[in-house]
């Protein structure tokens, strides 16, 4: 649903553009094709743009995290839940597995197994045909 609304959306917004250039001579398709080109185009561009700067502020990106981690190990230490030094790492440790074996699951491919299930539910369930 979303995608259609989104693709309803923009056909909209570019439509007036695709008109201008069709008053102008241009022939209607190659209207169509030279908004379609330059809005990937557009998109593109700032993709890139986005990319480079996310690029460009990673090393600073990872600092702060770094010391906003050690302010709050600090925190931790030193304010009112007075957690020792073990505890905090114990927690560090189960949260670094954690994010582990979750980047783990995501970079399995699922079983093969799995679509066998699927059919043979899919199997012994009654059709339509014979109810």
């Amino acid at each position: 649903m979303v995608p259609v609304a989104l693709a309803t959306m923009l056909a909209a917004l570019l439509l007036p553009v695709v008109d201008i250039l069709d008053r102008r001579g241009a022939p209607r398709g190659a209207a169509v094709a030279s908004v379609l080109l330059g809005g990937i185009a557009v998109v593109g561009g700032i993709l890139t743009f986005v990319v480079s700067q996310f690029i460009e502020g990673a090393p600073a990106l990872v600092q702060q995290v770094s010391t906003s981690i050690k302010g709050v190990g600090d925190w931790l230490t030193n304010g009112p839940l007075h957690l020792d030094q073990a505890q905090i790492e114990q927690f560090r440790k189960s949260a670094v597995e954690a994010g582990r074996s979750i980047r783990r699951a995501m970079a399995t491919p699922a079983r093969a197994g799995s679509g066998s299930r699927v059919v043979s539910i899919r199997a012994n369930t009654p059709s339509r045909a014979n109810t």
